[in-house]
């Protein structure tokens, strides 16, 4: 007759020093309803955070710093939309986060430039003519006999004042997002520190700093939403899994 197992000595029973444990890995879940959610609500909020700095740039800019923190509002509110639709695909949320931020940039920029335009259509009642006249400067300049003779001395006069204004003529010519982007370009980006004179960084540098600035927004939004996303889910219970403190250990 063998022996009882239970009663043998503890000597005896041989235990595993080592036990393997496998990584998590997310298990790629998403709904079709989910992302749609998803894209909409970061795209919402991408252009809400891009009007807001938009409107705050009219009395300060604080460069670096903004991107910053509106990549992290981004991040953020990308990764309550992960955690309501459990979405549990890393790289697509991080790509999403990424298209995000460089909209809510090229949002500011957009509602930098409906602000341009109304302030045009202020100064210049006449808006329409003047932007007409400064499209067709040159063949007004050379055949200025086509004029009907009841306006043609008007005309010549805006034209020869628009010879004068270089950057009036430019502002005129900006009638879409593109050719507005490119106007501040020609104007250069002004970095300043404090009351003193600041440095303008041209054409070529003003695009460089923007595309930092849109990096730097995508990119903590990208990693900030991958995270959120690689975050331990259970497939049995569809729930998120909460960490919770494990032994006496500090």
């Amino acid at each position: 007759m063998s022996a009882d197992p239970i009663a043998a000595s503890p000597a005896s029973v041989s235990l595993p020093l080592r036990f393997e444990a496998q990584p998590y890995r997310p298990d790629g879940g998403l709904s079709f309803g989910g992302a749609l959610q998803l894209v909409g609500l970061l795209g919402l909020a991408g252009i809400i955070l891009g009007a807001l700095a938009s409107f705050i740039s009219q009395f300060f800019y604080l460069i670096i710093l903004f991107p910053i923190l509106i990549g992290f509002v981004l991040g953020w509110v990308g990764g309550q939309c992960i955690k309501w639709f459990k979405i549990r695909r890393p790289l697509t949320c991080g790509v999403a986060g990424f298209v995000a931020g460089g909209l809510a940039m090229l949002s500011m920029q957009h509602f930098d430039y409906l602000r341009f335009q109304s302030q045009l259509a202020t100064d210049f009642p006449g808006l329409e003519s003047m932007q007409a006249i400064a499209q067709n400067m040159d063949e007004i300049s050379a055949s200025p006999e086509k004029i009907p003779e009841e306006h043609r001395e008007t005309i010549l006069e805006v034209v020869d004042e628009l010879k004068q204004n270089d950057e009036l003529r430019r502002g005129l010519l900006v009638v879409s997002l593109w050719a507005y982007i490119d106007l501040q370009a020609h104007q250069g980006v002004e970095l300043k520190r404090g009351g003193g004179k600041g440095i303008n960084l041209g054409y070529t540098g003003s695009y460089i700093y923007w595309g930092i600035e849109a990096l730097i927004v995508a990119g903590i939004a990208f990693a900030t939403m991958k995270g959120e996303a690689a975050e331990p889910f259970c497939g049995q219970c569809l729930q998120w899994k909460l960490a919770v403190p494990f032994g006496p250990l500090n």
